[in-house]
């Protein structure tokens, strides 16, 4: 029986969730399903932590899946009413749907959801009415949500996912020839994918980036931030000048920063060419560029003791030891990992001299994450989530 869902989100912008949208959108519009589409409205830019603007890019997935996703049609007065009702934007809205179930996406990446996301009512009392039920990435961000008062059985997990197609390990003619484009051919090129804001582990990262640069001339930083979202430079700078005067000058010559808005066969080179993934994150409820570099065979080096242990494993991921604190990001409740630096050097000064290590993880990413967490794979879990919970 064709199941009915009303998606809301945000079609036409590079923002996370937007991009989990579309392609949960394209995943669906392959199923058993009749989609109508409602566009979430921009979130206040504080939430951004920048001013007004909010990007509207005309080319995100490819022209093709572009106009697949923002050709689904709006509800219409006379269409019968849907079987479930998903939204995936933030703030999140906690209000109930007026027919069939309730679905709304929220994440919690320091063990406590800030009230500032929240809308409508709170979570316990959202979780208690009928049909209703919150949709989260992980493990990990289930058991905040939980903590901030969710009823656990209304709490469901539908991790992200990747597109194989676009997402995959390059030829090695395809590789030197994005390599020598990108300048990188004689260096070792570590790359950071994140909005660039304090709890993406900038700072950590920034720090042991000039003591691997010190011993390792060749080593180069690339950091891709999303300014057409984010204020992505901006705090890029003013971390940066939290570094000792000569860190900073010592690393100047070997960082690269690029903000502009890329597509994502832009992204996929991007995997494809760099030599490793540093994610050392304070705060984070899934990490979807782990998942992305990894099926691009790009090892990862990411924070121990977060979601990103259940998405990857020691063939691949090179995990850094981290201890539990406070957070310290203004408005940010609960708690933050904090990645030992030390540690941290030493997992990127292994991802440089550790060649037979490398070559396995550049096997056993793409097939770890093809075997489990391709768009087709979020698509069951989330069918299965749009239907009543029993």
């Amino acid at each position: 029986m064709t199941l009915r869902v009303q998606v809301e989100g945000w079609r036409r912008h590079t923002q996370s969730l937007a991009l989990i949208h579309q392609h949960q959108c394209l995943d669906l519009l392959d199923r058993d399903v009749r989609l109508v589409h409602r566009d979430y409205p921009p979130p206040p830019g504080e939430m951004l932590r920048r001013g007004a603007g909010w990007e509207e890019v005309a080319e995100i997935l490819g022209p093709e899946r572009d106009a697949r996703v923002r050709a689904i049609p709006e509800p219409a007065p006379g269409d019968p009413p849907p079987d479930a009702t998903y939204r995936i934007g933030f703030p999140y809205d906690l209000s109930s749907a007026p027919h069939g179930q309730t679905r709304v996406f929220a994440v919690c990446e320091t063990g406590v959801l800030p009230e500032f996301l929240v809308r409508g009512r709170g979570l316990a009392e959202a979780t208690a009415a009928d049909g209703f039920a919150l949709v989260t990435p992980s493990e990990f961000s289930k058991a905040g949500l939980i903590s901030s008062g969710a009823d656990p059985s209304r709490v469901l997990v539908v991790p992200h996912g990747v597109d194989p197609t676009a997402l995959r390990p390059p030829d090695p003619d395809t590789r030197a020839r994005l390599r020598e484009k990108a300048r990188w051919t004689d260096r070792f090129v570590f790359l950071s994918v994140s909005a660039m804001y304090p709890h993406k582990g900038v700072l950590p990262l920034l720090i042991a980036f000039a003591e691997v640069a010190r011993r390792h001339p060749e080593a180069l930083l690339a950091l891709k931030g999303n300014n057409g979202v984010y204020a992505s430079y901006d705090s890029f700078k003013k971390i940066a000048a939290d570094l000792p005067t000569a860190d900073r000058e010592r690393i100047a010559p070997n960082v690269r920063f690029v903000g502009s808005t890329y597509t994502a066969a832009q992204m996929a080179q991007l995997f494809q060419a760099a030599d490793v993934l540093a994610a050392p994150y304070h705060a984070e409820g899934f990490n979807l560029p782990v998942i992305e570099a990894a099926a691009c065979g790009l090892p990862v080096i990411c924070t121990a003791g977060g979601p990103t242990d259940e998405t990857t494993d020691e063939r691949f991921a090179l995990r850094v030891a981290s201890r539990s604190g406070p957070a310290i990001q203004r408005g940010w409740p609960g708690t933050w990992l904090y990645p030992d630096v030390d540690a941290l050097i030493g997992q990127m000064e292994r991802a440089i001299g550790d060649a037979a290590w490398v070559r396995e993880a550049r096997l056993a990413g793409p097939a770890h994450v093809s075997s489990r967490y391709t768009w087709r794979h979020v698509g069951d879990a989330l069918l299965a989530a749009l239907r009543p919970i029993a």
